[in-house]
């Protein structure tokens, strides 16, 4: 049998024999299968000779797979052919529970954590017991579901209409949510529970093709016949889009400029142009997986892959590698790098990491049976977390001092925070964002929002003092114009490029003027002038030149030497006096800089990236961290510093030293803007630019407070900030190091950090990646916009987070669309399996949603506001 598409595409020829079964695809790669006398598949020779094999019971239940690499997945039935155990390929068996008419009752992983549910005559879920023993109950009113009461007892009730769509969300609260259609069913307008309202306008076919935020924004769309967008305009931007075969997107191009995408005849992205004319090209094996990968700059990388397909060796520029080796499941249990350096891990039966070692520190996890982190140990150091009933934690503490105790509002919200020295407490409005903050020695944070819940307001009283008086006013598409102290009569003006990039900043005092420029040319790369012509860029968006230095990278483009502009060194740059050289470690951590001293700064980090240690002048400083943020610094001659951060962010709130407390009052970004002691003195104020440097400070010393925006560390001895995977120059507005997730990153290049400092922020030095592989999956349940919901969400598995943690991150800590209600986890897996897994039971519940909410709902959703911009 022989199919084609035009121009070769998917042009597949198919041989049948007996017991046998060959195909070629377009690229000439061949997949042989093996059939029994039952005609069932017993054999898979893949596109790159790897072998698998199936086996079968009586009934043609598949019971058996063993992959190429000779580990199997078992499987175990009832009788009604439901799958009743699985077994992984480490031998970690997920058993499954059903009643009589086939409804999934429970799900009972090798770890032991238990996801249960309870049903009613009609099959539908009435209950739903979390893995750490708390329930969601449901209930009905006819056909449709009508309340759903969560852990904490709080009672969220629906509205359908005869159509049975939902027409309104109370939440508990008494705040609401409601939605109108049009005839032909589709969502025609919406009111959030602040009561803003936004259109919507849909033709015959549920294409989206208008719409009006509550902001006046309006936007337009238009397909082609095949129903692919070609076409989206508001009134701040306008992009287009080109496709073939098959609906793959070939160009996307917004004001003129335009990215372009390549594909094999398999339909496999194998390149992407950006605006610059610059490729990064993938070659593909048999199978699909990437084996060559060409950077923007041409820096290529050769990935080495078992019969699993598991990349075992990258093999880098200038002789260098890695090696990486799995557990059964695709976990990484070892990484080895050629200079030498490497780390091991370890996971419990459900895939949570346990343990993990490098050359510097041994750090490991106990946990609750659901997957929180009890105790973790970092070499001789301890950090324990106690958790209500509702998996909420309440108390913080560690062996080097720290006790914290934590609170949180009926409906689960950080509520507060005290520890002997400091407390703090938080209030609300009812959409859950903060309106109020009391702080230690009498200063109060007062914030005011607009409509759309945007700060507009904050006012800081100190002793009844009035301290500052900040005011915020806000464009379409949630671009920020405008910031003034009312109090110091000091204002900031924001200009954007037609590309939503922060362009400009004016910043008015008295009859001073003073402005500053972050220009991208068209891939990103940024400029301190209008014209762009102060700087010198290469290929992939490295820096060469700029006023005052030369840049020159490694073959991996890490930034060795920031060479001051002389004539007799830019042939053959070497350190000089006044120059700056860096050393990278081979997981493409920082290992050190050389200063223009001469003197030498050194780190060290634990197998997460944290780093743990910095040494300059014989003197060290070290860290032990809370999950992702610090917790303890101190040097062999200071006391120990504790650090205070708002529960499950990166927003730094206290600073305790000496038993005295310092309060950090931030910005609605979490960028720390003042401090005051427990007497509510004021004893640190700072203000940034738009490339994070400090433009005005007053008070003590700057250090006082090292953090800048979220997830940032300035190190004065490299004037660098550390943001946990990589450091960020606020001088060049970009990373010295290219992005560890490469394109996944999303930010504007490699280097890029992020297009705008007033609304977004990337506190890791990276941004979710969509593999599976290396990655902690999670498959999550709430209450989203009045309707049951089911998601899924991951991170890298080095990372170490929770659960929680990793939803937390998916939606940046803002849970408005779930009533300020964090949804929970009722899954966690690792690796390719895993995410396998998750999408899996993440399918299955959602059905099982539906079934709930009486099935058959017809709600044609709008395109995100993200995906306006960037549809991919």
């Amino acid at each position: 049998m022989h199919t084609w598409g035009d121009g070769g595409v998917l042009e597949h020829h198919t041989e049948y024999s007996a017991g046998h079964t060959l195909t070629r695809n377009s690229l000439g790669f061949t997949t042989r299968y093996f059939y029994d006398e039952r005609n069932l598949i017993y054999k898979i020779i893949d596109e790159v000779g790897g072998v698998t094999l199936q086996e079968y019971n009586e009934y043609e239940e598949l019971v058996v797979t063993v992959n190429p690499e000779g580990l199997s997945r078992k499987y175990t039935y009832n009788d009604s052919g439901e799958v009743i155990s699985f077994e992984n390929e480490n031998g970690e068996s997920t058993r499954y529970e059903y009643d009589e008419r086939g409804n999934l009752l429970s799900i009972a992983t090798a770890q032991g954590t238990k996801s249960a549910w309870e049903y009613d005559a009609l099959d539908r879920v009435v209950k739903r017991i979390l893995p750490d023993g708390n329930t969601l109950s449901y209930a009905y009113q006819g056909r449709n579901l009508s309340q759903v009461t969560d852990e904490r007892g709080n009672v969220f009730r629906f509205l359908f209409d005869e159509a049975y769509r939902p027409v309104q969300l109370t939440y508990p609260n008494g705040t609401y949510r409601q939605w109108m259609y049009d005839a032909f069913g589709y969502l025609s307008e919406e009111r959030d529970p602040r009561g803003n309202h936004t259109f919507y306008r849909s033709d015959e076919a549920g294409n989206l093709l208008w719409m009006q935020e509550a902001d006046g924004n309006e936007h337009h769309f238009s397909y082609d016949t095949s129903g692919n967008l070609i076409h989206a305009k508001d009134r701040l931007r306008e992009v287009s889009f080109r496709y073939g075969s098959l609906g793959t997107l070939l160009s996307r191009t917004q004001n003129g400029q335009t990215a372009c995408f390549e594909y094999d005849t398999e339909l496999q992205l194998t390149g992407i142009a950006n605006e610059g004319g610059e490729l990064y090209r993938f070659a593909l094996d048999g199978r699909g997986d990437v084996v060559d990968e060409w950077g923007f700059d041409g820096l290529h990388r050769h990935y080495e892959r078992d019969g699993a397909g598991r990349v075992s060796k990258v093999l880098r520029p200038d002789e260098r590698w890695s090696t990486y080796e799995y557990d059964g499941v695709r976990r990484i249990v070892e990484e080895r790098h050629s200079d030498g350096t490497g780390t091991a891990y370890k996971y419990n039966k459900d895939g949570l990491l346990t343990a993990a070692f490098n050359d510097s520190i041994k750090i490991g996890f106990e946990r609750s049976r659901d997957g929180r982190v009890l105790k973790e140990t970092q070499g001789e150091h301890m950090v324990e977390s106690v958790y209500d009933a509702f998996g909420s934690r309440i108390r913080l503490s560690s062996d080097l001092g720290a006790d914290v105790a934590l609170q949180y509002d009926t409906e689960g919200l950080p509520a507060g925070m005290q520890s002997k020295e400091w407390s703090m407490s938080i209030g609300r409005d009812k959409s859950g964002l903060e309106i109020q903050r009391e702080l230690s020695g009498g200063v109060r944070v007062t914030t005011g929002r607009d409509m759309l819940g945007r700060v507009v307001r904050r006012d800081i009283l100190s002793g009844g003092a009035e301290q500052s008086r900040m005011r915020y006013h806000w464009g379409m598409g949630n671009r920020l114009l405008r910031k003034g102290n009312e109090r110091t009569g000091e204002t900031i003006l924001f200009d954007y490029d037609p590309w939503d990039n922060l362009f400009r900043a004016d910043y008015k005092g008295g009859s001073e003027l003073e402005s500053i420029y972050k220009a991208p040319d068209a891939i990103g790369n940024l400029f301190r002038t209008p014209e762009r012509k102060d700087r010198k860029y290469g290929k992939g968006g490295r820096l060469l030149e700029d006023r005052k230095y030369s840049y020159h990278y490694d073959s991996e483009g890490n930034l060795v030497l920031k060479c001051r502009l002389r004539p007799e060194n830019m042939a053959t740059p070497l350190w000089q006096e006044g120059d700056w050289a860096y050393e990278w470690q081979g997981n493409g951590m920082l290992r050190s800089v050389k200063r223009p001293d001469g003197e030498t700064v050194s780190f060290e980090y634990d197998p997460l990236g944290r780093r743990i240690s910095k040494t300059y002048k014989d003197k060290t400083t070290r860290w032990v961290w809370d999950g992702n943020v610090p917790l303890h610094e101190w040097t062999e001659e200071e006391n120990v510093t504790t650090w205070l951060f708002e529960e499950g962010s990166f927003v730094p709130c206290a600073k305790l030293q000496n038993g005295e407390s310092y309060s950090i009052i931030t910005d609605y970004l979490g960028t720390p803007t003042e401090m005051y002691t427990s007497n509510g003195e004021k004893t640190w104020s700072a203000e940034l630019d738009i490339y994070g440097s400090v433009r005005n400070f007053a008070r003590r010393s700057l250090s006082d407070c090292p953090f800048r925006y979220q997830g940032m560390y300035y190190d004065t001895e490299t004037e660098l900030c550390y943001v946990r995977h990589r450091y960020y120059s606020c001088d060049t507005g970009a990373f010295i190091s290219q992005d560890p997730i490469g394109l996944a990153g999303g930010n504007p290049t490699l280097y890029g950090y992020v297009s705008d400092v007033n609304s977004w922020i990337d506190p890791l030095g990276l941004n979710n990646v969509k593999t599976g592989a290396g990655r902690t999956h999670v498959t999550y349940q709430g209450v989203k916009n009045g309707l049951p919901y089911t998601g899924y969400a991951s991170a890298p598995s080095h990372l170490g987070l929770s659960p929680d943690e990793i939803i937390a991150y998916r939606y940046n800590g803002n849970f408005d669309d779930f009533g300020g209600v964090a949804p929970k986890h009722v899954y966690i897996g690792e690796g390719v399996k895993g995410k396998q897994t998750a999408r899996g039971l993440e399918q299955r519940l959602y059905e099982a949603d539906l079934k709930a909410a009486g099935g058959g709902i017809k709600l044609k959703l709008p395109i995100s506001k993200i995906q306006l911009v960037r549809i991919i």
